[in-house]
């Protein structure tokens, strides 16, 4: 039989369509942006070989997986997906608890809700006005105005040209960027005015408005802007302008070269359970010679190292510059407690839990005589301005 003939045998006892050809419908100008939602997220897929986590250490896979239970939790989204699923990841999660329960144990910043989540318990008052308060995300449909602004955010965060700034209500304005619970929102505009109460101690001022905010999942929303200022204030961040960083300065012969500040990992497996342990320290040899009796060194926790990183420094003090990183990552330092064979108690200072790119991002920001405006948020693994 040739090629047609057995294809057409095979067609015609085909019962159950397995092999008719799915015809995928092309999205319109507003599925558009939550079909490229989901290629990214099966990319992320495709070359992981699995799905994104919540890894508040990596942002952009962070944002993915928040946009991954977006959509499972969705059955709107779910259903329409359903035709580009071809790696069959998505699950159906819309049916796990009661749709309400599930919305108020969800909605702890007041993205589907203006006001915060009392609206649930509103006493007589009548249906029709407490949908009022109710201000819902839906979907953004001229998103691509948006999109090349939220790419450059994200780069500009990877890259370190931008930074995550500890979150105040005074830097709540129109036309500046901001993270929350993960996720990239910009707030485009607020719709509201002051108001003055009368108080014992004063006569005080407060403001109140809609905001109109795109999110970079392709909503959108015009929650109250104190209960955006709430949910900042919770679980959020401010993002700043963009930091133009000096290039690395050419190294010239009247540079001195003093040592080197080195980064190990321990290779104790008993320590295996700490992830992100470093050892920071400095020396004005070469770092191999520094550490080749390290398995008889309480410093290096009586055990064999690996060098990870070692950074040549000019016209600085070794000892000093460790000194400083020492310092800005106090609050990481591990705490730990060595004995030797002879039963001597030792506590080493110069390991830390604290992630890689952080170090060498501290000691460039040390170098630059900035580490008073910035500190290492442990939660998110990353260095954030004050």
């Amino acid at each position: 039989m040739t090629r047609d003939e057995i294809l057409t045998a095979l067609k015609e006892t085909d019962k159950f369509g397995l092999l008719a050809r799915r015809e995928v419908k092309k999205p319109t100008a507003s599925q558009l942006p939550l079909v490229n939602a989901f290629e990214e997220i099966v990319d992320f897929f495709e070359s992981n070989g699995r799905l994104p986590e919540c890894r508040k250490d990596n942002i952009q896979e962070f944002q993915l997986y928040h946009r991954y239970k977006s959509i499972c939790r969705d059955s709107q989204k779910l259903q329409f997906l359903r035709d580009y699923d071809l790696n069959n990841i998505l699950v159906d999660e819309t049916n796990e608890i009661d749709p309400i329960e599930r919305l108020k144990s969800e909605d702890v910043h007041g993205l589907l809700a203006a006001e915060p989540l009392e609206i649930f318990k509103m006493k007589h008052v009548s249906e029709r006005i407490a949908a009022e308060y109710i201000s819902r995300r839906k979907f953004c449909h001229n998103f691509s105005k948006y999109q090349k602004q939220f790419e450059q955010i994200a780069s500009d965060l990877q890259t370190k040209r931008r930074k995550l700034i500890n979150y105040s209500p005074e830097a709540l304005n129109p036309g500046r960027f901001y993270v929350l619970n993960g996720i990239i929102l910009y707030l485009e505009s607020v719709d509201g005015e002051s108001s003055e109460y009368d108080y014992r101690s004063g006569t005080r001022t407060r403001f109140d408005g809609r905001t109109s905010i795109v999110f970079d999942n392709g909503t959108m929303s015009d929650m109250l802007y104190r209960s955006l200022d709430k949910a900042l204030q919770k679980d959020g961040f401010s993002i700043s302008e963009p930091i133009e960083l000096s290039s690395i300065q050419e190294i010239s012969e009247e540079d001195n070269h003093n040592g080197y500040i080195y980064i190990l990992r321990t290779k104790n497996n008993r320590l295996s359970k700490y992830k992100n342990l470093y050892k920071i320290g400095c020396t004005t040899s070469a770092v191999s010679d520094r550490i080749k009796n390290a398995h008889k060194e309480a410093t290096y926790l009586f055990s064999e190292v690996e060098i990870v990183k070692a950074l040549r420094c000019y016209n600085i003090i070794p000892d000093e510059l460790e000194d400083k990183i020492h310092k800005f990552f106090n609050e990481q330092r591990l705490s730990i407690e060595i004995y030797d064979k002879d039963n001597n108690l030792f506590r080493p200072r110069e390991w830390f839990v604290v992630a890689l790119d952080a170090i060498e991002e501290a000691v460039s920001i040390i170098l630059r005589n900035e580490q008073d405006i910035y500190y290492y948020n442990q939660t998110i693994q990353q260095i954030v301005k004050k």
